[in-house]
């Protein structure tokens, strides 16, 4: 199983989350544009990759532990390190939109129909929920300026295209 998580900061390489070749065992691999695999290495067993830092220094992961997701990060040798414990269950993961904080998905357990999307904080490691409808949200991703999150939300009924305003403390449906 392959599947495209992230680009390089600098848009030469796709990184990859992937079973190894012959193997069940995930790893994680830097990809040229002509298919050539530059680097690799064994993943953290249950752990999913998540993003990359603007920098392209460090991975973010989702860890799995039976009832929750832990945040985890790298570096881009594949020593790991935990950043974030929880009682919740995290999904959908993303850097942002300061220097070090995590935007995430949270919901009470797996099986919870609604979620919030909440900042945790590195200097004071708590979360702090943004103003957005709780919904089945997903996918949290900041503009390049931090200025702006986009995601997809069922808030209305339909899951669409929403952006939330930093400014503003408001979202707007787009799609």
């Amino acid at each position: 199983t392959e599947n495209v998580f992230a680009w390089t900061p600098e848009g030469n390489l796709v990184i990859l989350h992937r079973e190894g070749p012959g193997t069940k065992n995930m790893e994680v691999c830097w990809v040229t544009l002509d298919g050539e695999v530059q680097k690799s290495y064994p993943a953290k067993e249950r752990a999913m990759f998540e993003a990359i830092s603007p920098d392209g220094g460090s991975l973010l992961w989702r860890e799995f532990t039976g009832a929750s997701f832990d945040l985890v990060m790298s570096d881009l040798e594949g020593n790991y390190e935990l950043i974030a414990k929880s009682a919740t269950w995290e999904s959908d993961a993303s850097l942002g939109p300061e220097n070090g904080d995590v935007t995430l998905i949270r919901r009470e357990n797996y099986q919870a129909p609604l979620s919030a999307v909440e900042v945790w904080t590195p200097e004071t490691k708590t979360y702090t929920a943004l103003p957005i409808t709780r919904a089945k949200n997903m996918n949290p991703r900041w503009s390049g300026d931090r200025k702006y999150l986009a995601y997809c939300s069922d808030q209305d009924g339909n899951m669409d295209l929403w952006v939330f305003d930093r400014a503003s403390g408001r979202s707007i449906q787009l799609t």
